[in-house]
């Protein structure tokens, strides 16, 4: 459960500080703002998961987590400001 709990955070965090880099430069506030709450919230659970990080799963986990945040970041971000800001 720790595994996952790391993974889906390391998602989150990647993907929404994507989400967060995309709104910046593309002048979308609102996104942005609702971001920065999403982003401290997962940060937290991170913080509250990574010190029991003893297996090697929980480390590729946690490493895993980035790309596949990111790449979700920059494939949805168009969608979500579309229907955002129609």
């Amino acid at each position: 459960m720790t595994e996952f709990l790391i993974f889906i955070s390391a998602v989150g965090i990647v993907f929404f500080l994507g989400l967060q880099s995309l709104s910046v430069n593309s002048g979308h506030k609102i996104l942005a703002a609702v971001n920065s709450l999403v982003i401290g919230t997962l940060n937290l659970i991170l913080l509250k998961s990574v010190p029991n990080i003893e297996t090697w799963q929980a480390t590729i986990a946690y490493l895993v987590g980035g790309p596949v945040g990111i790449t979700l970041a920059i494939y949805l971000h168009p969608k979500i400001a579309r229907i955002l800001y129609k």
